[in-house]
């Protein structure tokens, strides 16, 4: 029986207990927050994303956390729900936020939680999302089967396109109306909930197979994400004759350059689009390029359709149109609103951790930026940061400076940076950073001992895009 109690109690003991109550000033509370970051990801504009982190209490001493909200610089399309206030020894609770976009575009933000972790009295928990509006572009929006036996069938196919912002989302497809029984469609890719990444298409084969000579009218239905235009119909008909006395217009698309891309005053762009026509040879339409509704560049299509010319565009918000008339004067368009800076005067970059320019940069512990030697951006907080990617202004020539700086013993890392000009340019700058004394530590290099504070890293960059 005493060989059991003192079994029992050697733990108790060792946690540093008065009685039977946990000394506190010995075991302190200790937050900790999983995953510890939120990303909504893309959320569809109309619509709402929750998303719920767990806090823990991973210290001995009871985990207060008296305030928790959202930073001054976070997007109002942020809402913060519920936090928990308090946390007893490994307990937790759920620290959930809403994002409902009104824009299209990338938001930014952070939850500050106030506790009693004398380590961390202040956590940050850094919010991304992206409010996007897909657009679904169904190609051609009818098929007509004629002259199809009994017994026999025909195939034709659908191309199915993600326009605008973010994914396009199929939900489901199906065959509708009275002559559905004689329709199938099937594509390799296709399931229900399939996703065409934007800017691409994915094509069903629509097949025909009547067991008579009547006519047979039905219509595929497709259900997408696409916030203005959640049903799309493609019109099905089976064995029934062609009005000649019917045109239908030429449908076009600029492909490249997409939407809201930024270029500059000086160097020609070049503007790709591709136009489709059921009744004329592509060859034989009048297609025309617009600039700010003046024509700059009549265009002849190839053979599948494809349409290209290279022009200067002048500085600023600049409208580019792509115009084709048919051999019946029907005609489609197509429109993109570009970003054209100045090539002399002050242009918008972005510093990101990444890729992409909405990558935020990962730094342990302190982060400079120069530009011509100015001070930039400083972060000084002494503590390993998530930084959301900086904008600047400035020319190309222009001096870049980084420093990262490694303020506390053992690690040090900073993710790998690049310079970006709009969407489609960017400049990579410095590599990753990653050098731990620590001998349990993932980035161990034997080499590295400080000094702390030290510098890390100085490196000077000119500016060379776009």
């Amino acid at each position: 029986m005493n060989q059991f109690v003192a079994m029992v109690l050697l733990p108790v003991a060792l946690l540093g207990c008065t009685g039977n109550k946990i000394n506190v000033n010995a075991h302190p509370p200790v937050i900790a927050v999983s995953p510890t970051s939120i990303d909504f990801g893309e959320v569809v504009l109309g619509r709402y994303g929750e998303i719920g982190v767990t806090v823990k209490n991973t210290g001995y001493g009871q985990l207060d956390i008296s305030s928790a909200a959202l930073s001054g610089t976070t997007s109002g399309e942020y809402t913060l729900l519920d936090y928990p206030t308090t946390l007893g020894y490994n307990e937790e609770g759920v620290l959930s936020v809403r994002y409902t976009p009104d824009a299209e575009g990338q938001d930014w933000g952070e939850v500050d939680l106030a506790t009693n972790d004398e380590v961390t009295p202040t956590l940050i928990v850094p919010l991304t999302a992206a409010g996007v509006k897909p657009k679904i572009d169904v190609d051609p929006d009818t098929l007509s089967f004629t002259g199809v036996p009994p017994l026999g069938s025909s195939t034709q196919n659908v191309t199915i396109g993600s326009l605008g912002s973010g994914d396009l989302v199929i939900f489901s497809a199906e065959v509708t109306g009275d002559g559905a029984a004689f329709y199938t469609f099937d594509s390799p890719e296709y399931k229900p909930g399939k996703t065409i990444p934007n800017g691409t298409a994915l094509t069903l084969a629509v097949t025909y197979s009547p067991m008579d000579l009547d006519e047979h009218d039905a219509q595929l239905q497709i259900n997408t994400n696409d916030p203005e235009n959640e049903i799309s119909f493609v019109s099905l008909l089976g064995n029934v004759l062609d009005d000649p006395n019917t045109n239908s217009p030429p449908q076009v698309e600029i492909t490249g350059p997409n939407n809201g891309e930024y270029f500059v005053d000086n160097v020609p762009t070049t503007l790709t689009g591709h136009v489709v026509d059921t009744d004329d040879d592509v060859q034989t339409l009048v297609c025309t390029w617009y600039v700010n509704s003046m024509p700059v560049s009549p265009s002849v299509p190839s053979a599948d359709g494809i349409i290209t010319t290279s022009l200067t565009l002048p500085a600023g918000a600049t409208i580019v149109k792509l115009e084709c008339q048919d051999s019946s004067r029907d005609y489609g368009e197509d429109t993109v609103v570009l970003t054209v800076w100045q090539h002399d005067e002050p242009m918008q970059y972005v510093i990101s951790g990444g890729p992409t320019e909405f990558d935020f940069i990962s730094v342990d512990d302190d982060l400079s930026l120069f530009l011509n030697s100015a001070a930039l951006y400083t972060d000084n907080d002494n503590h390993p940061s998530n930084i959301p990617p900086f904008a600047f202004d400035a020319v190309v020539g222009d001096q870049l400076r980084i420093v990262v700086t490694d303020v506390n013993a053992c690690d040090t890392n900073a993710s790998p940076m690049q310079l970006h000009f709009g969407t489609g340019t960017s400049q990579p700058l410095t590599d990753e950073v990653c050098m731990t004394s620590c001998p349990d530590h993932p980035c161990y290099d034997e080499t590295y001992n400080g000094p702390w504070p030290g510098v890390v890293l100085d490196e000077t960059f000119t500016i060379a895009i776009p």
